[in-house]
């Protein structure tokens, strides 16, 4: 992979990014907001039918006691496509609001360097870079970081509404037999069976038959690499995103004449469970050497390239907002894992930036921070 340092800003004015939100969310608040409980904010907010949510779920208590959360709230638009709320139970909905509410105050950046966030529900929602800006379990962000008495709000345009099979019955429902015959022989049936959310990219029952006898000793490792944690959606296949299976490798999605994982076509995309999510693909993920900081790599590839479309529409403001949270989640990164300069890299790119007195210099002083991570990854 090439640095990104000759990468330029070129100028185009016809794009609107809705990352641009983001910019105005993260400004100072005023005291009385700081003081405000999640569902207070929420008022101010007018997220009536969220508010509406919340209350005959009985949650109210919850989101407005001493207990910190973070909460995902869908806004009025995105409640209109999950139906009347009246017309669903108390239980049902609670189940629903639990998706979108992560336990203790997470600044949306953390959420972004672990790349998931876990529901109260005990779903692992993805965070990351994409389309126009950040997304949590494929809903755009339109608001971020939003702090409250009790927490943080974030407005989202989407309802995630939780599955309701688990992973292990909907592999029996789409008739990828041998798969599950292969995993109880080499003892990870209950694989399919953990809370989760994880991912399986199931081999169909002719791709294994064209994959012949698979010696025992390595059926284990094979089997455990068409398994990853958190949930990977077709979408995040297409944008070419890299993902870590069971097994400890790599594996990276795409797009050429279909849907691919690893050069594998995925037949059949996004079969949803209620522990996760499952992909029949028509070929076996073998096992490849592993490799390292490819996360933080792809962060900063994605930053990068968002911040060049923020800059070139005119936002340096939204610019060095995504920065500094590109910034903030690379420092939350396993630090073992990191080069031990990057840090100090980072450090002195944002003090140069605080030095600067306007938004487009402080976006290309921490743009220069994130060419010098990029280059001390490429080479660590």
């Amino acid at each position: 992979m090439k640095p990104f340092t000759n990468l330029r800003h070129t100028f185009r004015p016809l794009f609107i990014p809705a990352l641009v939100l983001l910019g105005f969310a993260a400004v100072s608040l005023t005291a009385q907001a700081q003081k405000d409980s999640l569902v207070d904010t929420a008022k101010d907010k007018d997220l009536t039918s969220f508010i509406a949510a919340v209350e005959k779920a009985g949650l109210s208590d919850t989101l407005s006691g001493k207990d910190d959360f973070t909460v995902f709230a869908p806004n009025d638009e995105a409640f209109k496509k999950l139906g009347k709320i009246e017309d669903l139970s108390k239980e049902k909905l609670a189940a629903v609001l639990k998706n979108h509410v992560i336990k203790g105050k997470t600044n949306l950046g953390v959420a972004l360097a672990d790349g998931k966030a876990t529901s109260l529900l005990g779903n692992e929602l993805t965070v990351a870079i994409e389309g126009g800006g950040i997304q949590v379990g494929g809903a755009n962000i339109k608001k971020a970081n939003i702090e409250c008495g009790n927490g943080y709000l974030n407005i989202i345009d989407k309802v995630l509404v939780p599955a309701s099979k688990p992973l292990k019955d909907v592999a029996k429902d789409a008739g990828v037999d041998k798969l599950l015959a292969a995993l109880e022989s080499a003892g990870l049936t209950k694989a399919l069976e953990a809370k989760g959310p994880i991912t399986v990219f199931a081999p169909s029952n002719e791709a294994l038959e064209k994959a012949g006898d698979i010696d025992e000793d390595k059926l284990a490792d094979i089997l455990k690499n068409h398994v990853v944690e958190g949930k990977i959606t077709a979408a995040d296949l297409v944008a070419g995103k890299k993902f870590k299976t069971l097994a400890g490798n790599e594996i990276k999605g795409g797009f050429d004449t279909g849907i691919k994982v690893d050069g594998i076509a995925v037949s059949r995309p996004d079969v949803e469970a209620d522990n996760g999510i499952l992909h029949i693909i028509d070929g076996v993920l073998l096992v490849k050497p592993k490799s390292t900081n490819d996360h933080a790599v792809e962060l900063i590839r994605q930053s990068v390239e968002m911040g060049s479309r923020l800059y070139n529409g005119k936002n340096p403001s939204a610019t060095v907002d995504l920065y500094e949270l590109t910034y903030h989640a690379l420092l939350h990164l396993n630090p073992e894992a990191m080069p031990k300069d990057l840090p100090g890299a980072l450090e002195q790119a944002t003090a140069e930036a605080g030095k600067e007195k306007t938004d487009a210099k402080r976006a290309w002083a921490l743009r220069k921070g994130l060419d010098a991570a990029h280059t001390l990854l490429e080479s660590n």
